[in-house]
Formats: structure tokens, sequence, C-alpha cells
């Protein structure tokens, strides 16, 4: 994978955006779901029947229990933003270990995933975000291109308190420059094939050497490949 990465730094207290002033105003079911209690790297995360699903006690900072997308919109109606809404059985901190969180799949068309990143106080005490795409950017300097780093103003990743879920609001304006905006938009589908959740000795947002520890600790299926549209 030749990613082009695009990070968002975790901000305290509520959402304050510009020009993005309403969501969908019905409630809207989980994209995807897993249950709780099953963190814990030993259980058999829903391929293995022989082995029970909830096999020992849970890490809970790393259950995951919900993603959704939500389409956000302008005052003239048009879509201009997209959330994403993850869940897990207690907030995401730097208080804990240091973990991956990649949700994997298909983003407009194009292979890669959305990543957040658990620095904990050890490795830097920080929560990111990144999109990585497969090298489907459509131009000559994807290959060389390693990371592009988006003003904190621009996009942001934050606690919803009243919900508990770590929310990324990505502007769809903030797209064009990096020449991203086809892959993000009104009509656009998003299919994510699985989320997974593993403990890293060392900073996952940093520069190696790191290592990602498996057993993964948990991960949310979608055994279906149901995907979202984005409205508008």
């Amino acid at each position: 994978m030749r990613p082009i990465r695009l990070a968002a730094a975790l901000v305290a207290g509520a959402m304050a955006f510009p020009l993005v002033v309403a969501a969908d105003a019905d409630p809207v079911e989980p994209y995807l779901t897993d249950q709780a209690g099953d963190a814990n790297g030993l259980n058999g995360q829903g391929l293995d029947s022989s082995v029970p699903e909830v096999a020992a006690a849970g890490y809970d900072m790393a259950d995951l229990l919900g993603l959704n997308f939500v389409t956000l919109f302008d005052d003239d109606g048009e879509a201009n933003a997209l959330e994403i809404r993850l869940l897990t059985a207690a907030p995401l901190t730097t208080m804990g270990d240091t973990m991956l969180i990649r949700m994997n799949g298909d983003v407009g068309g194009c292979p890669g995933r959305f990543q957040i990143n658990v620095d904990n106080v050890v490795y830097g005490d920080s929560i990111d975000f990144n999109w990585y795409l497969d090298g489907c950017t459509g131009t000559s300097d994807d290959a060389v291109i390693t990371g592009i780093t988006v003003a904190d103003d621009e996009w942001v990743l934050a606690l919803d308190e009243e919900t508990g879920e770590t929310v990324v609001t990505i502007p769809f304006a903030s797209l064009a420059e990096h020449k991203l905006d086809g892959y993000l938009k009104a009509g656009k589908r998003i299919t994510i094939t699985d989320v997974t959740v593993r403990h890293v000795i060392g900073e996952p947002s940093g520069t190696a050497p790191y290592s990602v520890v498996v057993p993964v600790w948990d991960i949310m299926h979608n055994p279906d490949f149901a995907s979202y549209k984005i409205a508008g």
C-alpha cells in the first residue's frame, strides 16, 4: 500500500464547525455493531464457532460496540461533511494501552482504511486519525507522498460526551487541494469490511520501530458487505 495519510488531532469538548449546521434528522441505526465484553484476543470473534465469543474478561477501551457514518449539511441543504462515529465500551483516552483501531474497506471506490491511533502517555500522549488510500489518487506523485496533514481547524477528532462515541468530522471542502474530493462526496459509498483493534508497543502514529501485537483484541465484522451512501 502506498498511503496518503491525512491526520486530525484530538480536541477536547463539543464540536463546533463552520458551515456544518445539521446532521441527519432521524435517529440513525448503527452501520456496524459488535457485542460487548469480547475484547480479549482469546475468543472466536465471530469467525470460529468452536470458541466462545466471550471467553475472558475484556479490555473496555478496545471493546468495539458500534460504527456509524452521518452526513452533515450546510444552510442550503447541500452535503458538506462526513462524521465517522466509533463507539467503544469505554471512551478512548491516553491513560491506557497504546493501540491501533483500523476500519478496513473501500471509500468511494478506493480501497484503504480509516485509522485511529491511540498513543498512551508513555508513547506520545495523543489520539489521532488517519485516512490511508491504496494509491488511488490518480496522480503521478501519490507514490512518493507519505503523509498529508490537514489542519486541525479542518478535520476534528473529538469525544461526544453524551454518547461516548469518538467522532471524526471531515468537511468535503478540505479534500480538493489533496485531490481526494472524488472519494468523499454526496452519492459515494463507504464499505467497511471489518474493524480491528490491536495492541501496539511503541507509537502507532510515529516513526518505526513499533510492533503491532497479535492476536487482535476485538473485531467488528460486516458479513453482508453493507455500505453507507453519503446523503445529498
